[in-house]
């Protein structure tokens, strides 16, 4: 497929790949009836998939029929954190494009994935009503016996306005006795190694709705703490099922230990163990949640917190501007430090703090005060200054 191609119908018209996976790709079209912009996912070719040596066991039969569910799934959960599905051609291949498709509402936006790769981490007020939302979309879906199975940050769009999209329903399963099962022994465990529940990757279960909180608990701690374990596939894979995860608030000692002992028990081994449910979970976050007039600052766009704080508040015009920080992210030091780079840089960790993103403020004064030993020396003034005010950050937060 090439831009500029159309459906048969001539009513979409290719604009941009804008995803690409192992058994989609995702393109920005244009809706040439209501003329708006869509997202076309198309499942893959059969001979690329066939290609692959990946493939977990699915055949392309398979593929076809999850793709199928995914449109259907999709179309009757009704939430502003899901994507809406206006269209399809699922049943048989698109004649002119040779490929079926699911029309859904376009996002403008980033995945946390994105957000996270340019900002490291998160605020705690920012993953707080992170998790708030997800909880929100998992609860609708949960209601409906819907397990979605692949938790994970390049499967969550943030939006300018900062409402949070949970995307890609294809290996989503119905709970229900009654359905169909969709995984076969010889098929590899559904979902994403790093965030996939220990009773899933060893099939001891298809998937409850404590498996998705292992999933969401794995989100959290990345964006507070980076990634839960790390390694190969085979070393993260085996870390999940039988390693204890180092604690949360020892990774980063700012989280709160509400906050931390939370996201600690989302990732226990046994399913029974887990938080009892997304209602459960949406609960203990609700203090964490900030209010409008604490003090908190969130981010010019993509910010977490605007539904909670200020959800009517304008959003930003989409332009060169738009995913900028109100705070300047912490600059990497020069290979020497000098008194004048110290005190600029200190005067960023300060407005960070001032703005709210503690955990970035902390861990930068931290790395401000290793290299002003280093460089200036403990009796230098300037470092002497950074050190005051790190001990003042870090008494802020344990007292806090």
């Amino acid at each position: 497929m090439e831009i500029g191609d159309r459906t048969a119908s001539r009513r979409y018209t290719l604009v941009r790949e804008i995803g690409l996976g192992g058994m989609a790709e995702v393109w920005q079209a244009r809706d040439e009836v209501f003329g708006r912009n869509v997202a076309v996912k198309f499942l893959v070719e059969e001979e690329k998939f066939l290609r692959k040596s990946q493939s977990g066991g699915w055949s392309y039969e398979d593929i076809e029929q999850r793709f199928m569910r995914e449109a259907r799934i999709m179309s009757r959960l009704d939430h502003a954190g899901i994507p809406a599905v206006f269209d399809w051609c699922v049943e048989q291949p698109d004649k002119a494009l040779g490929r079926r498709y699911i029309v859904m509402q376009y996002i403008e936006g980033k995945t946390l994935a994105e957000l996270l790769d340019e900002h490291h981490s998160l605020a705690v007020e920012e993953t707080a009503c992170l998790a708030a939302q997800i909880c929100s979309v998992l609860a609708v879906a949960h209601a409906e016996r819907l397990i979605h199975r692949d938790l994970k940050p390049g499967n969550l769009m943030v939006d300018h306005a900062g409402l949070v999209k949970v995307l890609d329903f294809g290996i989503a399963i119905l709970t229900d006795p009654d359905a169909t099962r969709m995984t076969k022994s010889s098929q590899g465990s559904p979902g994403t190694t790093g965030y996939m529940a220990p009773e899933v990757r060893t099939k001891a279960s298809q998937g409850e709705e404590t498996s998705d909180l292992y999933a969401l608990g794995c989100v959290m701690y990345e964006a507070l703490g980076g990634a839960v374990f790390t390694g190969t596939t085979d070393q993260v894979t085996a870390a999940h099922l039988t390693e204890i995860p180092e604690p949360l608030r020892v990774r980063n000692p700012v989280v709160p230990r509400k906050l931390g002992d939370l996201v600690d028990q989302m990732l226990l081994k046994k399913p029974a163990e887990r938080p009892r449910d997304v209602w459960e979970v949406y609960d203990r976050l609700r203090d964490l949640l900030p209010v409008r007039g604490q003090g908190f600052k969130g981010r010019e766009a993509f910010d977490l917190t605007r539904p909670f704080v200020d959800p009517w508040r304008p959003v930003p015009r989409v332009d060169g501007r738009v995913g900028a920080s109100r705070v300047p992210p912490i600059t990497i030091a020069e290979p020497e430090l000098t008194n004048a780079s110290a005190v600029a840089r200190l005067r960023e960790v300060e407005a960070l703090w001032e703005a709210g993103r503690r955990t970035e403020a902390l861990a930068g004064a931290e790395r401000l005060v290793r290299e002003a030993r280093e460089h200036l020396g403990d009796g230098n003034r300037t470092a002497l200054k950074v050190s005051v005010a790190y001990d003042r950050m870090r008494r802020s937060v344990e007292d806090s």
